[in-house]
């Protein structure tokens, strides 16, 4: 499991929504325009466009996006961050479930509403979606293969010029391919409600760090996270769900 999308920060559009139902707008991290091949250009949207304006800083709303993960096709390019997180997504294999967390704000859509219990009332990180794993791919393996990148067309990584010094500085990028998956209706908590820094019981108990550490420091939301007890998992999604994993 691992954190995507916006966050808050002086470069960043802020933290996406959760509101007082547990469903949530995803914001994905702004695109960077110079990037992006000539014939692609054209098919970049801003939050505006999106239909995330309302959620992001007045000065990002028309700021281009950088659409990844994308659950159309189910592709993600992944650069590398540290926490083990390399080393743990080359070890999944077909059939394993890549999740993926956000840190999620709480939007109140009307003075005086009340939110479900597990709702932080300022944020908290929650999971979001999630991938059936088909493939994952190092970058090499990416570039090296016409047959390859085509799976991954739809992909914001994909429609990058990938000049020489772009190649080098994502050297160890992953290329990650799943055979299904989902952007959840509901987000699921990981966070305590009451202090978002906090794993909750569920995270507690059923994940660890990449070097099978407990998590119990501060900035694990920042981390790559593993877990075996797929079962479990299953289970606790299901319960905020109106179909099933």
């Amino acid at each position: 499991m691992l954190n995507v999308g916006s966050r808050k920060g002086e470069e960043w559009p802020g933290q996406g929504p959760i509101f007082s139902d547990g469903t949530f707008k995803y914001v994905p991290i702004p695109e960077i325009p110079e990037r992006v091949r000539e014939e692609f250009k054209k098919e970049l949207r801003t939050y505006e466009a999106l239909g995330l304006g309302s959620y992001v800083d007045p000065e990002f709303r028309e700021e281009f996006v950088h659409e990844d993960p994308e659950f159309k096709t189910f592709t993600y390019g992944h650069v590398e961050r540290g926490f083990g997180d390399i080393k743990a997504l080359t070890s999944l294999k077909k059939g394993d479930y890549l999740l993926f967390m956000a840190n999620l704000r709480y939007f109140p859509r009307k003075t005086g509403e009340r939110r479900l219990s597990w709702i932080n009332p300022d944020w908290g990180a929650y999971i979001i979606g999630y991938f059936v794993i088909d493939t994952v791919i190092t970058q090499e393996e990416y570039l090296s293969s016409p047959e390859l990148r085509e799976l991954f067309k739809n992909n914001a990584h994909y429609k990058w010029k990938w000049e020489e010094h772009l190649r080098e500085k994502y050297r160890n990028n992953l290329w990650i391919k799943g055979k299904s998956g989902h952007l959840l209706r509901i987000a699921v908590p990981l966070s305590d409600s009451e202090d978002p820094t906090k794993p909750n019981s569920f995270l507690y108990n059923n994940f660890t760090t990449t070097g099978g550490k407990p998590i119990n420091k501060r900035n694990w939301y920042r981390w790559t996270l593993i877990s075996n007890k797929i079962s479990q998992i299953k289970n606790f999604i299901n319960k905020f769900q109106s179909t099933v994993i």
